[in-house]
């Protein structure tokens, strides 16, 4: 499953009247969001609710206070919060997926993490949670962050591009 319809070019394009329309207006609904993006004559893809959905997350906009603003996720104060050990950015629990077979506890790496990976290098995704749980169950006691680079941008950029 792809994550999202657009490519970051499209995404970036979006960004400042998404966010003059954000700033301006107290938006409750998310196809409205998208409704008012393709009345400024953008894509009408945009007026798709799971589009939109991405889109929301992408620029870290949340509901807040009964209607959508861009929210700083690294402060907010939640006890049901994690950081992926691949992106570095706080998500909600739902954002990792339980491990399989040999731990029952949440994964170090989120959904998004795991997509991009499903797309870049052809593995399933249950494929890939089944992995990662390996990974945490068997060095459980040394697991570090290096463990979850993106190890395909050294083989396609190759050993002397900073990563």
């Amino acid at each position: 499953m792809q994550e999202s319809a657009f490519s970051t070019k499209e995404i970036e394009t979006i960004r400042k009247p998404l966010f003059q329309i954000i700033n301006t207006n107290k938006i409750k609904n998310k196809v409205k969001l998208g409704e008012m993006l393709v009345e400024l004559g953008y894509d009408a893809r945009f007026g798709f609710h799971y589009n939109m959905v991405y889109i929301l997350k992408y620029y870290d906009i949340y509901k807040k206070e009964g209607y959508y603003q861009h929210v700083d996720p690294q402060t907010l104060e939640d006890k049901d919060m994690m950081v992926c050990w691949r992106c570095d950015k706080k998500q909600k629990y739902p954002e990792f997926p339980l491990g399989v077979a040999y731990i029952k506890a949440r994964l170090k790496i989120c959904r998004t993490c795991l997509r991009e990976e499903n797309l870049i290098t052809g593995e399933s995704y249950t494929e890939l949670v089944g992995i990662y749980s390996f990974l945490q169950f068997r060095y459980k006691n040394v697991l570090d962050k290096s463990m979850y680079n993106r190890f395909w941008e050294l083989a396609i950029y190759g050993k002397s591009s900073s990563v």
